[in-house]
């Protein structure tokens, strides 16, 4: 095998070598000579120690040192690297930086190709524009903006009032009351009322079903109509005035609260004397009074539920002389009965 190669790539480790007469790089790194800086290409001197190889040197033209400028190259050239490998690099012009663009311009794409660049304005801030203007997108285009008023922050609007949206398009607002705050007016004891189903929108009022107002003393609230909470003071029906102890409150007519304090029905009148009985005043029912007994008739002992038995008196006068008469029975003959 001769004693040269061409070194094939760098390692860490060692150079990989494509030897004289072969076409394909070893998979093996071989030792080199730590003094000497190889790179890819070079062809080099290797020895042959203990069953294998060492790279001792790089043969070729004399080589300049590895920190030295390469020859040639104009005005305004700049070195740049050719390859990964260390020290490779040449003269050439550098791409991307066009001549003339004012102060201020900045370089621009303008194309996709490499290097096609200018100088140019900025596309960042439009020219113009007053005090206090944003700049705000005017197209979906790059760099497409304007300088225009603030939309988000309306004139006008009073002290303690939100911005409010007015519509559905982008900064459409308003300055207005804090949804949800109390509005204003209203008196003492009235309620937040909803005058809407729409968020928000209420009003003072009286509360529903309170107490009206006025009404004297003893009236009760009754309801003025079927509608909800419609009712009014008024006297009470069902209790009227008068009446005394003992009585009941009955029925006169079929009315509707017609009634008066009355004796209880059947019940016992008021008044009276020792020794008076009740005695039907007429034939209306419970029509009664007391009054001092006057026997029509004497149940006899013999046959006290017999009224053939019965023993009637009577007189024949209210005046004078009073002619008195006694019989047996409800029809039996009158006896005349003189006094001693």
């Amino acid at each position: 095998m001769s004693g040269f190669a061409t070194v094939d790539g760098v390692h860490e480790d060692g150079l990989t070598l494509i030897f004289d007469g072969e076409e394909a790089a070893t998979e093996k790194h071989y030792k080199c000579n730590t003094s000497v800086v190889f790179s890819p290409g070079d062809r080099v001197r290797i020895i042959e120690d203990s069953g294998t190889f060492v790279v001792e040197y790089v043969v070729g033209a004399p080589k300049r040192q590895d920190t030295d400028l390469p020859p040639g190259g104009t005005a305004g050239q700049s070195l740049t690297k050719r390859s990964a490998a260390d020290y490779d690099a040449a003269w050439s012009t550098v791409e991307g930086l066009p001549p003339s663009g004012a102060a201020g311009y900045f370089l621009k794409k303008k194309t996709a190709e490499d290097y096609d660049v200018e100088w140019a304005k900025s596309s960042g801030l439009p020219s113009g524009g007053t005090v206090g203007q944003v700049l705000r997108k005017s197209g979906s285009a790059d760099f497409a903006a304007a300088w225009e008023n603030d939309a988000g922050v309306p004139p006008g609007g009073s002290e303690g009032q939100v911005l409010l949206k007015s519509g559905t398009m982008d900064y459409s607002t308003k300055w207005g009351t804090a949804p949800g705050t109390l509005p204003t007016g209203g008196s003492v004891g009235q309620v937040l009322k909803k005058t809407s189903t729409q968020n928000f929108l209420a009003a003072w009022s009286d509360i529903e079903g309170d107490l009206p107002a006025g009404g004297s003393t003893g009236q009760a609230l009754i309801k003025k109509s079927p509608s909800n909470y419609d009712a009014q003071w008024a006297d009470l029906k069902g209790l009227p005035a008068g009446g005394s102890a003992g009585q009941v409150l009955t029925k006169d007519t079929s009315t509707n609260y017609d009634v008066s304090w009355k004796n209880p029905p059947g019940g016992l009148p008021t008044g009276g004397s020792s020794g008076q009985v009740l005695v039907k005043k007429s034939s209306t029912a419970y029509d009664a009074q007391w009054t001092t007994f006057l026997p029509a008739s004497v149940a006899n002992q013999i046959d006290a539920g017999n009224a053939a038995y019965a023993i009637q008196l009577r007189t024949t006068s209210k005046f004078g002389s009073p002619v008195f008469q006694i019989r047996m029975g409800t029809s039996g003959t009158w006896h005349t009965i003189t006094l001693g």
